[in-house]
């Protein structure tokens, strides 16, 4: 007889602990990652040491086509408002006189993204924008990729 009163202590228990269970339902994730590529337009023999794009490190910022450290989360579907926190290194040659700046910079629409490209303007103009194109192409919604010779620049050519 004990055994049965311990079985039904244990079901009643069992039945009370699965009667409020509910379990989680599965959320699907509201982000994707986005390789992100820093260039640098600026004209002059500056260059641009360290890029931040919402705390996270990119690397130096180049002529374009280079190494990607870094990524971004964007949310699967583009909205207006969308802003990133750009935090980015300058520095004269050899590394001397170092400014950082920061700025809040507004996302480029998009649909569909294989990539985002990072452009850093003239002065402190920043462009943001996730893409299937490389800036070499003709639907590609910002300028192509800067150009930077220091060698020219110093009188040395090849």
């Amino acid at each position: 007889m004990r055994k049965d009163v311990l079985l039904l202590i244990v079901l009643g228990v069992g039945t009370v602990f699965f009667a409020n269970y509910k379990p989680e339902k599965s959320k699907r994730p509201t982000h994707f990652g986005s390789s992100v590529e820093p260039m640098d337009h600026e004209p002059t023999d500056t260059f641009v040491r360290n890029v931040y794009l919402d705390g996270n490190w990119l690397g130096s910022a180049g002529p374009g086509g280079s190494t990607v450290a870094g990524a971004l989360a964007l949310p699967y579907k583009w909205y207006p408002g969308l802003t990133a926190t750009v935090n980015w290194e300058r520095c004269e040659p050899y590394g001397k006189n170092c400014k950082w700046t920061e700025k809040k910079v507004l996302v480029h629409p998009y649909t569909r993204v294989g990539g985002t490209m990072l452009q850093i303007i003239d002065g402190e103009d920043i462009l943001i924008i996730p893409t299937m194109f490389d800036t070499r192409h003709e639907d590609y919604p910002g300028p192509p990729s800067p150009y930077k010779n220091f060698l020219k620049r110093r009188g040395i050519t090849r």
